[in-house]
């Protein structure tokens, strides 16, 4: 019973439609401005496909397996352990990753191009928002980075959205940040080595694979063409061990 409960579970995104494919430029010896350059265009030019509706690029995607984490702290809050600081998962997401996904934002406003640089705005989840700011609005509140390499970062908040399965059906709503894929964490601004392309489309993975496949040939040649799949596969994939 368990893997027919968990395909009803609410997933807090839109996975109909949705496609992902990761690329680590990195290997193809793209680094710094020139990664980010190569990202650029390939968004650009896919997004550009006969049947694409939006991009956006996430460091971790949905049910990719990645994730990471950050200590933080607000002002006025102490975690239940007295101590300061909590930990927070995080992602680094492109201005239109809420409309790919289908996460909704149910207070203030999404990341948008405005925050691609000057000062660090974050969406946060209803989560965080709930467990530190339950009488207060988190709108414009700040976070402040305790990561050592991170320099004493302060995020402000601009947005809510609402929680959202990330890796797993039977995981537990957790505290989250999205950031702005190009001025997000300190110690990764300028360091791109790729990431997963979201993308809303309409028809199915083989005609958009071999479209994902021309443009990214027409880049760069060297590059091996990635694997593009819907996120009802990769949620199914996600439930291998329970089926098994």
């Amino acid at each position: 019973r368990t893997p027919r409960h968990l395909t009803h579970v609410p997933l807090g995104f839109n996975p109909h439609g949705l496609f992902a494919f990761r690329l680590d430029t990195a290997r193809a010896g793209y680094h710094g401005a020139a990664a980010g350059e190569f990202m650029h265009q390939l968004r650009q030019r896919v997004a550009a496909l006969p049947g694409v509706a939006a991009l956006a690029i996430s460091d971790n995607g949905l049910f990719d397996g990645s994730e990471c984490g950050l200590p933080v702290s607000a002002l006025g809050y102490k975690a239940p352990n007295g101590r300061p600081g909590f930990g927070v998962r995080c992602d680094s997401v492109t201005a239109g990753y809420f409309r790919v996904t289908g996460i909704p934002i149910i207070l203030g406003r999404a990341l948008g191009p405005q925050d691609e640089s000057g000062a660090k705005h974050i969406v946060i989840n209803q989560t965080l928002a709930q467990r530190v700011f339950a009488h207060r609005s988190p709108i414009g509140q700040q976070l402040h980075d305790l990561y050592p390499d991170d320099h004493n970062a302060v995020y402000t908040i601009v947005g809510v959205a609402a929680d959202a399965k990330h890796n797993s059906l039977s995981e537990k709503p957790a505290p989250r940040i999205y950031l702005p894929f190009y001025n997000g964490l300190p110690v990764a601004v300028g360091q791109y080595s790729g990431g997963v392309y979201m993308i809303r489309a309409a028809g199915g993975a083989e005609g958009l694979a071999a479209g994902v496949h021309r443009v990214l040939h027409s880049l760069d040649p060297s590059l091996p063409p990635p694997t593009v799949q819907s996120l009802s596969a990769l949620i199914q994939q996600s439930l291998a061990p329970q089926a098994m």
